[in-house]
């Protein structure tokens, strides 16, 4: 009898202690999807305000060109020079250009007067028609040539397109260079682009328009800024989608180049 009641107590200290360790183990895991909860809305909150990091990049740029094989006389800008639009940046020699123009037009006013000449004798049945039509030709040919001499004359100076500033300049004073090679690198002036990157996941979220701000690192200031642009293709491997946006204002203290971050609206980004 007393045989039998120990082994009802021990199985009852058994099940008891079987029920406690299914207790704790329940407690435990419902400890851990809470947690697990948390950190998810942690993770949102994050992203939420996460930084996405920006690049400043002008609203123009270009690489300027020689068109002929000149040598350089005068080069009127340096890096970082300000230029207006239309201003001469740089000059050729074109001395040989020049005088093919001046060449040309002698020979123009030679074919005009003998265009004129076979007309007159063509009156007086002395010249057929034939030679009328190659006397005309001679002179539209000749004026062909001379309107491509003058825009190669033109081609002796660059000018510049915008109001800007040089931002590389590849060649120098009295250098000689073939048709083609850069000679400089401009930037326009004007309100900046700022260009970023969001998870494709959160694309319907945003649209043109929508307002943001960007701190930059350079000037340690905050501005304002609006998405004009949103890229029609989706970065495969990094699963982001390339947006542009551009400042509210004119800040003259930024320079193309400077980065920064932006954080989106929340309601852009829930």
């Amino acid at each position: 009898m007393i045989k039998r009641i120990k082994f009802l107590v021990f199985l009852l200290a058994a099940h008891t202690a079987q029920f406690s360790q299914a207790q704790l183990a329940g407690q435990a895991s419902l400890k851990s999807i809470h947690l697990s909860h948390n950190a998810n809305l942690a993770s949102q909150a994050d992203y939420r305000h996460a930084a996405i990091r920006v690049l400043l990049a002008p609203e123009k740029e270009t690489v300027l060109s020689s068109s002929v094989a000149a040598k350089i006389i005068q080069l009127n800008v340096s890096l970082g020079s300000a230029f207006d639009k239309g201003q001469t940046l740089l000059k050729f020699s074109c001395k040989e250009q020049i005088a093919r123009k001046n060449m040309v037009q002698a020979e123009l006013a030679g074919a005009l007067e003998t265009h004129e000449g076979k007309v007159k004798m063509q009156g007086l049945k002395q010249a057929s028609s034939i030679e009328v039509a190659l006397a005309a030709s001679e002179v539209a040919r000749l004026r062909a040539q001379l309107s491509l001499s003058a825009v190669q004359t033109e081609n002796c100076q660059i000018k510049a397109p915008w109001q800007g500033r040089v931002s590389k300049v590849f060649v120098s004073n009295h250098m000689s260079v073939a048709a083609g090679e850069p000679l400089l690198e401009l930037v326009k002036d004007g309100r900046l682009k700022i260009r970023l990157n969001v998870p494709s996941k959160k694309l319907s979220h945003i649209n043109v328009g929508d307002l943001f701000t960007v701190n930059i690192d350079e000037t340690s200031s905050r501005y304002q800024a609006k998405i004009v642009a949103i890229n029609s293709r989706i970065d495969s491997v990094s699963q982001t989608i390339e947006l542009e946006g551009r400042m509210i204002e004119h800040n003259p203290g930024l320079l193309a180049g400077m980065s920064g971050t932006a954080i989106l609206a929340d309601k852009q980004v829930e």
